[in-house]
């Protein structure tokens, strides 16, 4: 599963209210049975907030809310995390492996 913030219904806004974003998503996450989400923040937020998001993920539940840049991009944190990695398919194959075996 892959929440986008900035189409999915739980959202977070500028302020940082990182901590609530999280564990409403974990709520969200159980209601429906999903085991592992990636959060991908909208670019809106900017790079503090993505940055929160990215720490705050992997502190609350490292195996269950991965984070964002660990699938699609190259590096944990980016200057400018909007940048695709330029072998994005490779990048995808190994990070989906990865997310299988921590499942």
């Amino acid at each position: 599963m892959i929440i986008d913030s900035e189409t999915h219904p739980i959202g977070i806004n500028n302020r940082g209210e990182v901590m609530n974003f999280c564990a409403k998503l974990l709520m969200y996450m159980d209601q429906r049975g999903v085991d592992a989400a990636c959060v991908l923040p909208a670019p809106v937020m900017g790079c503090n907030v993505a940055g929160r998001i990215i720490e705050q993920a992997t502190k609350i539940a490292p195996k269950r809310l991965i984070p964002w840049c660990r699938l699609f991009y190259r590096e944990p944190v980016l200057p400018n995390p909007w940048t695709l990695s330029p072998s994005l398919e490779e990048e995808k194959e190994r990070a989906l492996e990865e997310l299988e075996e921590m499942l």
